[in-house]
């Protein structure tokens, strides 16, 4: 009986081992102007996750994201699943770290910045104002060789699973380096064929025909897209940390009247002052910056720019300053100022507008 009873454990004891629990909670506040997204402050959970992680045997391991309250993704509460997946190892039998094959809902490896969208990574608290992220279902091959690497994944392509169109397939290609020490150097491409809201976001705002606004309405139900992105990460120093990057692409609708062009970048430097404090200053922007051509950029969190301007909207800047302090190692708290300036296309007659805001966040991960 003991014999029996201790196999049962030792089967339970090595089954649990395959499992990993961890998550964090965030808590924000923050304060816009009158025409910001919180004209008169809000105080909220900002982001509630799991993350369970399980190790599959001469296979891989298989990962699945829990959002329990995530206000980016809708704008309210609600309980859902981000990423999903499970990751092949060595599918080809090629050795161990040769090529590793991913199936499920994945981030889309396009550019660098979707990796810091949670807030334990984020070094401040809001976004740059035209971030490319999102997740999107299909399969991704990928192999990181210390000097270089590559992700290339073909997807679903459209940003609801319900999608009218159906399938939009979209293609992912990011190339790296990594030339000297401390300096990481990636080049990234996103093509989707036809969808009527991309599963790409820019900041928040899905790609779309346009809709509304100044220009008239594309009679297209789907547009085509490609974007690039260049993106530079740079341990300088010991203390001075920089991330930079330029992109833009074109989106294509069978109206001809109807083309966007957009452009984006981010500059952001991060400073150590302490082991346990550090500054970063953080300018991005971006827009078709065509004072005819306008399109809809949401510059969340605090920006408010689809629901003041729409698809009349020819640029935004956000200028952000913060300072993150970490107290323990699973407990971080921020402080941010700054502003966006929004500037409208000529012919919607919409006024340019510079909005202040200001954040605060507690972090807390397990």
């Amino acid at each position: 009986m003991r014999e029996v009873l201790g196999g049962a454990q030792q089967q339970l004891d090595d089954w649990l081992e395959r499992f990993s629990l961890s998550g964090f909670v965030a808590l924000r506040a923050y304060d816009t102007e009158a025409r910001g997204s919180a004209p008169d402050g809000t105080l909220a959970i900002q982001a509630a996750t799991l993350f369970v992680n399980v190790d599959v045997p001469d296979v891989g391991h298989a990962f699945a994201e829990l959002r329990l309250d995530y206000l980016p993704e809708a704008g309210n509460t609600e309980v859902g699943l981000g990423e999903v997946w499970v990751t092949l190892d060595d599918p080809l039998a090629l050795g161990p770290g040769a090529l590793q094959l991913r199936c499920g809902r994945l981030d889309l490896p396009f550019g660098e910045y979707y990796r810091l969208e949670d807030p334990d990574q984020n070094r401040l608290i809001g976004f740059p104002a035209v971030m490319p992220y999102r997740w999107d279902e299909g399969v991704m091959a990928f192999a990181d060789h210390g000097s270089w690497g590559f992700a290339a994944a073909v997807t679903d392509g459209t940003y609801s699973r319900n999608s009218e169109s159906g399938i939009a397939p979209a293609a992912t290609l990011r190339l790296h380096t990594r030339p000297i020490d401390g300096l990481y150097i990636s080049a990234s491409g996103h093509y989707v064929h036809e969808a009527d809201q991309s599963a790409l976001c820019l900041g928040g705002s899905v790609v779309a025909p346009v809709s509304g606004g100044a220009a008239g309405s594309s009679p297209s139900p789907e547009v085509r897209s490609l974007f690039g992105s260049l993106d530079v990460l740079w341990q300088v120093t010991g203390s001075l940390h920089v991330q930079a990057s330029v992109g833009g692409g074109r989106i294509d609708d069978d109206v001809d009247a109807f083309d966007r062009s957009l452009k984006w970048w981010m500059f952001e430097p991060t400073v150590a002052l302490a082991p346990s404090l550090d500054a970063t200053l953080r300018w991005s922007g971006g827009g078709t910056f065509d004072d005819a051509e306008g399109y809809r950029l949401e510059a969340r969190p605090y920006g408010n720019g689809a629901a003041s301007y729409g698809f009349d909207l020819s640029q935004l800047q956000r200028l952000a300053l913060g300072l993150r302090r970490t107290w323990q190692p699973r407990l971080t708290t921020k402080i941010e100022v700054g502003f966006d300036h929004l500037v409208a296309t000529d012919l919607s007659g919409l006024p340019n507008d510079t909005r202040v805001f200001t954040a605060a966040e507690l972090v807390v991960t397990f």
